[in-house]
């Protein structure tokens, strides 16, 4: 487990261990090295009740990816998203176009553009989690290194 973070830029975080022990994340995209697979910003409620240990350009860093998944669902089971459909998502991950991401995930769950997220399966909730977790640019891409 992480207790520190120094983020040099944005190809490279350095994590320190509670030994002082330093790690470079470096390579994969910005969620990868942020420990931060949905991108949750780093003044929220969210951030510091799960753990976050730093920022980069509004965005927690956290310990573990782990961490960071839990402060993404934290979010999304808030009344504000919970009784919200994707379209409300859309409007926070896409502002530019939250019609066309809300309809993109929409058809890969197979539901409805009305569908209230507290009324999702476990099943469609945990596949919301990995959709908006890839959109925020979190999967391997090869050429991580920690």
């Amino acid at each position: 487990m992480f207790k520190s973070v120094f983020a040099y830029d944005e190809e490279v975080i350095f994590y320190f261990d509670l030994l002082g022990n330093k790690y470079v994340a470096q390579g994969g995209s910005l969620a990868w090295r942020l420990n931060n697979p949905g991108l949750v910003k780093s003044r929220s409620h969210f951030a510091r009740k799960n753990g976050s240990i730093g920022s980069y350009t509004g965005f927690a860093i956290f310990s573990s990816p782990q961490q960071g998944r839990k402060a993404l669902i934290d979010w999304l089971r808030t009344k504000k998203y919970s009784i919200s459909t994707l379209l409300t998502i859309g409007k926070h991950y896409q502002p530019e176009n939250p019609e066309g991401y809300a309809s993109h995930l929409a058809s890969i769950l197979s539901i409805s553009l009305e569908k209230k997220i507290n009324s999702f399966s476990e099943e469609e909730f945990n596949h919301l989690i990995v959709l908006i977790e890839k959109s925020c640019g979190y999967s391997p891409l090869g050429n991580e290194k920690f």
